[in-house]
């Protein structure tokens, strides 16, 4: 079965081979749906590594050495150790929550969970080919409402004054 991906003529043809003619029309009909809805992931990058697409997902970014550097820190320490080997397209909702709270019950702080869990979901998004946004916040596994602690700070506490 042949079939060609998102981007019109400019897509690259793809084929593979079923069985069964009943197997190839399920699986064009799924190509075809989820090109339509803009939920099309291209098979060999879904096979890729989580930590392989990071690094190449990190390499992509215009961001200052900082930045940067905040990033890899995350990565290293809380990221690729839970996903690095899994492939992107094996990586699951269920797995991303007990992330989630393996990372609260090392009593992280609470702007650590969000800062690792915010990159995670960025480099998730970003391996969703010609989604939309709408389309690839529905896709991938990192939902957009994700029961995350809170970052809310107590008030700052000031040292009195000396009196005269």
């Amino acid at each position: 079965m042949r079939w060609r991906e998102p981007g019109g003529r400019a897509g690259r043809v793809r084929q593979t081979t079923f069985p069964t003619r009943r197997q190839a029309d399920a699986f064009a009909h799924r190509v075809e749906a989820d090109k339509a809805a803009g939920l099309y992931l291209d098979p060999e990058r879904g096979r890729i590594p989580f930590t392989r697409y990071a690094e190449h997902w990190l390499n992509s970014r215009p961001l200052r050495p900082a930045t940067l550097d905040t990033y890899r820190h995350h990565l290293r320490r809380h990221i690729n150790p839970a996903f690095g080997p899994i492939p992107l397209d094996a990586i699951r909702r269920e797995q991303i929550q007990t992330w989630v709270k393996h990372l609260c019950d090392q009593s992280l702080a609470p702007r650590t969970v969000h800062t690792s869990y915010g990159i995670l979901a960025s480099i998730l998004r970003a391996a969703w080919t010609n989604a939309s946004r709408a389309a690839a916040a529905c896709a991938s596994p990192c939902p957009r409402s994700s029961p995350l602690p809170s970052t809310s700070s107590p008030p700052p506490r000031y040292a009195p004054s000396p009196r005269r």
